[in-house]
């Protein structure tokens, strides 16, 4: 909901916004959030907001191996120590380790593509 977006955001009113799949994912979904604000000094124009997968045997794997927790908690207890750094700020990180339901709210790498994990990248896109 647009309340829950400015609350994790902490910047400024949001007052719509609109989202697309991106990635293919095969234990988590991620979806790029574009964002609008009710001021003219608002956030970020997009987030990436990475959730557990729909599918539930793809879930369950996530949850057996500890996949999400272990990414939530990279964000909230060891990314902070590596900035500035290659690393994506992280707007929102929760976690419900009885479901695997998670969230990550990132920021996002516009302009850059999602790669495509089984042919690989070119020189040029490297």
């Amino acid at each position: 909901t647009c309340d829950w977006l400015t609350a994790a955001l902490g910047a400024g009113q949001v007052d719509g916004f609109s989202f697309e799949r991106i990635g293919t994912g095969q234990m988590s979904e991620c979806y790029r959030v574009s964002l609008s604000y009710a001021a003219e000094e608002g956030g970020p124009a997009s987030v990436v907001l990475k959730v557990a997968a729909t599918d539930p045997s793809s879930r369950q794997t996530g949850l057996a191996l500890g996949l999400y927790e272990r990414e939530v908690r990279f964000y909230t207890d060891i990314a902070p120590a590596l900035v500035p750094g290659p690393v994506a700020p992280c707007y929102h990180a929760a976690i419900d380790t009885q479901t695997g339901a998670f969230d990550l709210l990132l920021g996002d790498a516009v302009p850059a593509l999602v790669g495509d994990e089984i042919r690989g990248a070119t020189a040029e896109q490297a």
